[in-house]
């Protein structure tokens, strides 16, 4: 398991253990003695014993998930690193840490206790423990879906993004010209989601673990690692997502001048050179895999029946008989 993964885990949990602590209103030493197999998911709720929680807490439901993949072996609903149950010192100390990262009040621990500050500081540590997950899935996102160039996924701002008018303002373009493109439905809500958790106009979607913005080389890697988590035997990189993007949506039927508008081309040539012509070398594979003429005229050929030893042949209107004896 790696730091990344122990992170998660560990606020995952500590946020699960804090809403059935509160829903259930049960003690910090009952539910750190529940058993994952009494956990039973049902449609409008969870039971967990004799606790029925209803609604079901989205804390419990998206901790389970990591649990099960990290821990399947423990017993226990809320083990310890070591699988064995989680003490309730333990527990505590762990809960005055996130309140301290959180930047609130670290008294009191206890769940049912928490203030309601000190309970928003603690869900919004939920962003910035998985932001480079979030931050890594949305530049190969916005690669894959809008053909940019790592450059411009990685200036990207808050205030770049215009729900209202559905369109993304870039910045300091190649052409050094700023230059608007559709804000897509798939990216819109994803996109909404994400920059609500960016208090300022002017905040960066992509940060590294300092605080400093992405740069092209970072939405390089993000894009490349995820061509080997898929198993592609090419490497994938930006640059090959283009001619990509280009070529899917030629063979969707695109017109050409709204593919230039997409990849902001001064000249339309540049289209035809670099990413059309290139499909010259598939059309040869593709009219060989698909187009058979002279099968088809054969599939096509008039079809000859003999009865009692006379075949009748159709040609140029007129009725020839052969081979009657």
């Amino acid at each position: 398991m790696n730091l990344q993964q122990s992170n998660n885990f560990i606020y995952s949990r500590q946020m699960a253990a804090t809403a059935l602590i509160r829903q259930a209103a049960i003690s910090i030493q009952t539910a750190l003695q529940l058993l994952r197999a009494n956990v039973r998911h049902e449609v409008y709720q969870m039971v967990i014993g004799d606790i029925t929680l209803r609604p079901i807490p989205f804390e419990i439901v998206e901790y389970l998930e990591l649990r099960d993949a990290l821990y399947s072996a423990s017993p226990y609903l809320f083990p310890a690193i070591t699988g064995e149950a989680l003490l309730p010192s333990k527990f505590n100390k762990a809960q005055r840490q996130w309140l301290e990262k959180a930047s609130v009040e670290q008294t009191p621990t206890h769940p049912g206790k928490l203030s309601e500050s000190q309970l928003n500081g603690l869900k919004a540590l939920r962003f910035r423990m998985e932001r480079p997950r979030y931050q890594c899935t949305l530049a190969i996102a916005l690669s894959v879906h809008l053909a940019l160039r790592p450059s411009e996924v990685a200036k990207l701002q808050k205030k770049d993004f215009d729900f209202d008018d559905r369109k993304i303002r870039l910045r300091d373009t190649k052409s050094q010209e700023d230059q608007d493109l559709p804000l897509l439905d798939d990216l819109r809500t994803p996109l909404k989601r994400y920059l609500a958790h960016l208090p300022n106009d002017d905040d960066y979607l992509f940060i590294n673990s300092a605080g400093n913005p992405w740069d092209r080389r970072d939405v390089h890697a993000v894009v490349r690692q995820r061509g080997v988590q898929k198993g592609l035997t090419t490497t994938v990189t930006p640059r090959r997502l283009r001619p990509t993007v280009v070529k899917q949506l030629i063979r969707r039927g695109m017109a050409t001048a709204m593919i230039v508008q997409l990849l902001r081309h001064s000249d339309e040539r540049t289209i035809h050179t670099n990413y059309i012509d290139s499909l010259f070398d598939e059309l040869g594979d593709e009219m060989n895999a698909t187009y058979h003429p002279l099968w088809d005229a054969q599939r096509t050929e008039p079809d000859f029946t003999e009865t009692e030893g006379t075949q009748d042949y159709v040609s140029n209107d007129e009725s020839v008989e052969y081979g009657r004896s």
